[in-house]
């Protein structure tokens, strides 16, 4: 993952149904970077997966990224710049 600092944030990866391959490497990865967060949803579309995970984020800002997205080693801290 690459390096976000200066900014304070989490990840919440957001499993959209049961996926014991990701959830076992997901786990690994929270273990060695703590702002690193998953919950597992039961399956549903992208729209209402989103909405099942709002309720777990602890920020104030939230910035869904799909799967498919790298974001640049400063992403965390421009998007807390534009708020």
């Amino acid at each position: 993952m690459p390096s976000q600092e200066g900014a304070d944030f989490e990840v919440l990866v957001a499993v959209n149904g049961p996926d014991p391959v990701n959830e076992a490497f997901l786990k690994r990865v929270s273990q060695a970077r703590p702002e690193v967060r998953m919950t597992v949803l039961p399956a549903s579309s992208k729209g209402r997966a989103r909405a099942l995970a709002i309720p777990e984020a602890r920020g104030e800002v939230l910035y869904f990224l799909d799967d498919d997205v790298l974001p640049p080693p400063d992403f965390a801290r421009r998007v807390a710049q534009a708020f």
